[in-house]
């Protein structure tokens, strides 16, 4: 089969779009990658350009707007320097959606024997929907580079995925498209993780690989192969939430205090796991031990909390009353990165409100999944009543579809929250999604900096970065910032980085080479933009290349608008913004997409009470950093980084029940 790479619509004028998700520098690092590696292997290359010649009007929805894009000669219609076409490469010109508008592109492509094609390029919604449909109709296979495609309109884009994924192209990430295969490179190494209770892996020929699967590496080690296991499909899926359709039927009905002895059970299960689940999370997720341990206290702590919560009581009225039921069957999708506190906190509330549950978490936390089934099963859940899902997006997007299903609960990207916003809107499905944080500590000259200096260092470096809660951005007055600095760096040079398993590590490894790989690509982006400052502890462990380390960074950035600013990195990185004064410290600390957690240090009260007025975060912190929350208090993020109720506190009743309202006559 003869292959070729089409390019769509890769222009500085669409690349520059805001809210383009990816954005365009980790996009441009995997298409660069793509097209690199195609080159090398003598595949032909096929750039398609939106083109408006000189005088030309455009689409006419761009006329509409009075926008005038990809004029021809003009920066906004060029490529980026590194996607520029080769002489020997085919450049195609469209005015309107599709790369094969006037037979062009199936020319070129007949003229070089291509019959399958690897595609990239943005808009996933439009161009590259339009593009890929048409070559369909042609009879071209189609794989696309489902890591290097970009869209203004996430929630269209997704749709379009959706809608192409099931019909006429096969989508996988850059790495998958060059090694060949989804499935890991060689042999599989590491212990298989057990399949959950009587469920066995159930073949559907509509899951493309049969079955795909996932083999996950040390964080601390990437010699060390950790487990692998396969993915499950539409087949495993409806298999296993008939089972907990059927279980919950039951359970909603349970008296509530046999739901509240559940979860206090399975706390004192919890607790008296929590050495070997403590190991666990050290090995497969690299989480310092100091860290993993506070996990398993908070995550018992938690079920403790969950299970003191009352019974929801009827509400009356003169016409009747009104009770709160459970939702039915909720699918919860959880992250690795507290792979058993959110799970936890998630999983105890759908209980005790009377549902029955769908989990997928996240694949690096596969195993530990595994292991609180167990508990669960120990502690006298009902057979099926919690139904283990494993898999990466592809079967979340299945979990999502699933008939049976009645919500969804997740924790996640931004571009997981769009994923499940898209599904969940199709079939009017209750969502409650935290999306993360871009979180920023303003620092004024009255506070006490050294504490400050503190509290942000292991907000941002503790567990590498990888918590949503994470000091992300520092937003300091410039009259204090040369103090802030010093302060800072005394703290960043005293941090124990390396090996997670020792007690005072704070800073351990990535999840990943990967993750480690994609922040590397992000700092050498922003090269000469910001800043760096050179500052780290001295490493403590066996050699840092032996796995997904990387030490602290700090980097100052004046750029608003900078990619370091405005993205999410989760990777052990502090971005300082320097501030004219309060009100502009202010208006950075707000000027990204993001809203979860704000922090101020700051004795004035004047400013903190401006500071209460004018953060639109979900938790806002007075005189410590973004890091960390209580058990408690609603949990949940503004703007881009929640959606739906919030967790915890009043938010678990909010959203694991619904009112259904009753009007009688005749009865007390």
């Amino acid at each position: 089969m003869s292959r070729g790479l089409l390019l769509i619509d890769l222009q500085h004028d669409f690349l520059q779009a805001p809210g383009l998700l990816p954005s365009a520098g980790p996009l441009l690092e995997r298409v660069g990658q793509l097209l690199k590696s195609c080159r090398a292997r003598g595949f032909p290359v096929f750039h398609v350009r939106t083109t408006v010649a000189a005088g030309g009007l455009g689409m006419p929805h761009w006329q509409n707007a009075g926008r005038t894009l990809c004029r021809e000669g003009s920066t906004g219609w060029q490529a980026p320097p590194e996607l520029q076409p080769l002489p020997a490469e085919t450049v195609v010109s469209k005015l309107f959606y599709s790369g094969f508008e006037d037979g062009s592109l199936h020319a070129a492509l007949q003229a070089q024997g291509v019959n399958q094609l690897w595609v990239s390029g943005v808009h996933t919604h439009a161009c590259v929907r339009a593009t890929v449909l048409d070559a369909y109709a042609r009879g071209y296979r189609l794989r696309v580079a489902d890591d290097a495609i970009a869209s203004d309109d996430p929630l269209a884009a997704e749709l379009a995925r959706d809608f192409m994924q099931k019909r006429v192209a096969q989508f996988e990430p850059v790495a998958s498209l060059l090694a060949g295969s989804s499935q890991p490179s060689g042999r599989l190494r590491g212990i298989p993780v057990p399949l959950w209770g009587d469920r066995r892996f159930v073949e559907d020929p509509h899951w493309w690989r049969q079955p795909p699967m996932w083999q996950h590496v040390s964080p601390r080690d990437s010699s060390e192969a950790r487990f692998w296991l396969p993915l499950d499909g539409p087949g495993t899926v409806a298999a296993v939430a008939g089972r907990a359709r059927e279980a919950g039927e039951a359970w909603r009905f349970r008296d509530h205090s046999e739901r509240q002895q559940l979860l206090l059970r399975l706390a004192d299960g919890l607790e008296a796991a929590a050495p070997a689940l403590c190991a666990r999370l050290v090995a497969d997720i690299g989480k310092p031990v100091q860290m993993a341990r506070a996990e398993l206290a908070r995550s018992a702590t938690r079920l403790r909390q969950c299970a003191a919560e009352a019974a929801p009581e009827d509400y009356r009225a003169s016409e009747g009353s009104a009770r709160r039921r459970p939702l039915g069957t909720v699918a919860l999708i959880t992250p690795w990165n507290h792979a058993l506190g959110i799970a936890v906190g998630r999983l105890a509330p759908a209980l005790l409100y009377g549902n029955a549950v769908l989990w997928k978490p996240a694949l690096p936390g596969a195993a530990l999944a595994v292991e609180l089934m167990r508990l669960l099963e120990a502690a006298g859940a009902p057979a099926g009543l919690v139904g283990l899902v494993q898999g990466g997006a592809d079967t979340a997007r299945v979990l999502m579809d699933e008939p049976l299903v009645d919500a969804v609960s997740l924790t996640g990207s931004g571009a997981a929250g769009m994923t499940a916003a898209a599904h969940c809107a199709r079939r009017l499905l209750p969502l409650q999604a935290e999306l993360g944080g871009n979180n920023a500590a303003i620092v004024m000259p009255d506070c006490d900096l050294a504490e400050a200096a503190r509290g942000i260092a292991f907000g941002a470096f503790g567990f590498a970065g990888q918590r949503c809660t994470a000091n992300r951005r520092a937003v300091v007055a410039k009259a204090c910032l040369p103090a802030f600095l010093a302060a800072l760096r005394d703290v960043v040079e005293g941090l124990r980085w390396g090996d997670p398993r020792e007690p005072d590590t704070v800073l351990g490894p990535l999840i990943s080479v990967e993750s480690r790989a994609r922040f590397q690509a992000l700092l050498r982006r922003a090269e000469g933009a910001c800043e760096r400052f050179p500052w780290a502890p001295s490493f403590e462990g066996e050699d840092p290349e032996l796995g997904a380390y990387h030490p602290p960074v700090v980097v100052v950035c004046e750029d608003a608008r900078h990619e370091l600013v405005q993205e999410e990195s989760f990777a052990p990185m502090l971005v300082v913004q320097p501030a004219d004064d309060f009100a502009m410290a202010l208006q950075l600390a707000e000027q990204v997409p993001q809203g979860l957690v704000g922090a101020l240090f700051s004795a004035d009260p004047k400013q903190r009470t401006a500071f209460r007025r004018t953060q639109r975060a979900g938790l806002l912190k007075l005189g410590q950093a973004t890091t960390g929350a209580g058990l408690e208090l609603p949990f949940g993020g503004w703007k881009a980084s929640g959606f739906g109720p919030p967790q915890h506190g009043p938010g678990n009743l909010e959203f694991y029940t619904r009112w259904q309202a009753e009007y009688h006559r005749g009865e007390p």
